[in-house]
């Protein structure tokens, strides 16, 4: 593996955001090195639960009724910000042979092996010709579509943190995660409610510390609702005896009925760069606009910025939007 391909992977913010913690403490136990069994690891295709949180329905209940939308927004990229992880939902491969990621340290690697467990990142170091130590730590959550790459979490009791190792689309390898240093093993980096707002539809945080969770409360990836906010009240309208009609009150956000810079605004919440909260996460709403959830970062002129996190904020500069009326 070369120095680039090992270097620090500079996606988006969100990666940046997740602080520093503490190294891997090597115990005398010798790994295995065996053909790892992805056939035997689970076969099934990420399930995404009903929501637990107050309000919250599930995509079920939206496809009910709007059948052919949700099919089709369950195709993008959005969708599939956070997964349950499969030997689908995995970029990564965990065939023996490229299964391992050689780090800047000779004496350490990471081994990913697929069991009829689940799927495990292993760091591996050699201490001496006859001691050799690991730690082992599950794929619990899948973080990114895949287009860029894919980071991944798991559960030390209801605490989320980020494993060592990620996937990097473009060169199809593992490789160390954004911001960590190459040759040592961390596994006690935190993922921050800031993280999740924009890699999941809903969850409860149980903080502090920041990164404890209620577990079951965690919606993966950005369904209906993210958008178009809780729809139990719109769900029980257009279910009653006297469902509403237009332009009757539907009791849900329709984006396509803001205006433009309200559209813009809700892009920004994840698509705008650094900024400062207002309140604690999650309980920006996409009616509520950008203003009153975030702060946003001065822009510098002439500088040169991400397609991802920054489009949302020199769309209102461009000529196009500038001598139309719609965003359609």
């Amino acid at each position: 593996m070369s120095n680039v391909k090992r270097s620090i992977i500079r996606w988006s913010s969100w990666l940046l955001l997740l602080p520093l913690a503490a190294v891997l403490s090597v115990t005398a136990l010798t790994p295995t090195a065996t053909e790892p069994s992805v056939a035997a690891a689970s076969d099934k295709l990420a399930t995404f639960a009903t929501p637990t949180n107050a309000g919250f329905v599930g995509d079920e209940s939206c496809r009910s009724c709007h059948q052919d939308k949700t099919i089709s927004y369950h195709q993008t990229a959005h969708f599939i910000t956070s997964q349950a992880p499969t030997k689908d939902t995995i970029l990564g491969k965990f065939k023996l042979g490229s299964n391992v990621l050689k780090t800047a340290d000779t004496n350490l690697i990471f081994e990913m092996q697929a069991t009829d467990a689940g799927f495990f990142q292993k760091a591996v170091r050699t201490v001496s010709p006859t001691r050799v130590g690991h730690r082992e730590e599950r794929f619990d959550i899948v973080i990114g579509s895949g287009r860029k790459g894919q980071t991944y979490g798991f559960w030390r009791s209801n605490l989320l943190c980020q494993l060592p190792v990620s996937y990097w689309t473009e060169i199809d390898e593992w490789v160390n995660s954004p911001g960590y240093r190459d040759g040592v093993a961390v596994y006690e980096r935190p993922i921050t409610p800031r993280c999740l707002e924009c890699h999941a539809t809903t969850f409860t945080s149980r903080a502090p510390p920041t990164n404890r969770y209620d577990k079951v409360s965690i919606v993966f990836g950005m369904t209906c609702e993210k958008c178009h906010g809780p729809g139990s009240e719109h769900v029980a309208k257009f279910r009653s005896a006297s469902p509403p009609k237009p332009p009757a009150d539907t009791a849900i956000i329709n984006p396509a009925k803001l205006s433009r810079e309200r559209q813009i605004d809700t892009c920004a919440l994840c698509h705008g760069g650094g900024g400062e909260p207002h309140h604690a996460p999650p309980q920006w709403a996409t009616d509520s606009g950008r203003s009153s959830s975030l702060v946003m970062c001065r822009m510098e002129q002439r500088a040169t910025y991400s397609a991802n996190p920054s489009a949302s904020r020199l769309i209102p500069t461009s000529t196009v939007f500038l001598v139309t009326k719609a965003m359609s």
